[in-house]
């Protein structure tokens, strides 16, 4: 009996990683990415392969990573992750479109 039990936690398991990663490659901002002329033949045969093996986490890593991201399309948390790798003032405080400016002016005084 508890071998069943065993089984169908594993198929359980397995059910809801697959949900996971559906609910990830069906975001429109992967479908841009992924169809992405700066996206090469070799980052699409890695994303083909992490998403065999469900590995939401480099997918996550590569989308995070993107040449082409947009400052305005990513959402207020992302923006303040970046912020404070930034190490951007005040980031928690700020909204998102000071979170824009600052950024821009931070990335373009490096550069």
């Amino acid at each position: 009996m508890a071998g069943i039990l065993k089984i169908q936690e594993q198929i359980h398991h397995k059910i809801l990683q697959l949900r996971k990663m559906e609910t990830l490659i069906t975001k429109i901002e992967f479908e841009r990415l992924y169809n992405d002329s700066v996206t090469t033949d070799l980052d699409k045969k890695n994303i083909d392969v992490w998403i065999e093996k469900l590995d939401r986490a480099s997918i996550k890593r590569w989308m995070f990573k993107h040449p082409s991201l947009i400052l305005g399309e990513l959402t207020s948390r992302r923006l303040k992750e970046i912020a404070r790798k930034l190490c951007i003032e005040n980031w928690p405080r700020k909204s998102k479109s000071q979170l824009i400016v600052d950024i821009r002016e931070k990335t373009h005084v490096e550069e």
